[in-house]
């Protein structure tokens, strides 16, 4: 999915990494984690929280603290989770593979390749504007080995 996305659109922003809450640790103001209601039951509700103010040792579900918030994209969500669930069936079961399943993973596949071709507009944090005079980076390493003089 990051390759599909990558020239167009910042991946820092999209794919925001957000870590376990974790009591022992010191949250800054604004700063994200995923918190489970009850860490005994694996059915019990998983939410995102953004800290509203500097905490430590004070849980989401302290209103004061924190707030639910998601920022990252609920289609980009949708659609990695559709291309994981269709490749467990594909590596346990491709012969079984749900019809569903199938149909999801495809329109998922159409809709990253017409994202990259340009096709389709997504609703994702563009990559910044380079400033006039910085050096453009990219993928491609610019060298080359030391010349050598073959004559003999």
């Amino acid at each position: 999915m990051k390759s599909r996305l990558k020239k167009r659109y910042d991946l820092e922003q999209i794919f925001l990494p957000v870590e376990e809450y974790d009591d022992e640790r010191e949250y800054l103001e604004g700063e994200l984690a995923w918190w489970r209601e009850d860490p005994e039951d694996p059915d019990s509700q998983v939410g995102v929280y953004q800290a509203l103010q500097d905490t430590t040792g004070n849980s989401p579900a302290s209103e004061a603290n924190w707030s639910p918030n998601d920022p990252r994209d609920k289609l980009v969500i949708m659609y990695l989770v559709d291309i994981t669930v269709m490749f467990f069936f594909a590596k346990d079961a491709p012969h079984v593979l749900p019809e569903v399943v199938d149909n999801r993973y495809k329109e998922a596949k159409e809709w990253l390749k017409d994202v990259a071709a340009g096709d389709t507009e997504a609703d994702l944090p563009l990559l910044p504007e380079p400033v006039a005079g910085e050096a453009i980076t990219g993928d491609i390493r610019w060298n080359s080995q030391t010349k050598e003089d073959n004559t003999w």
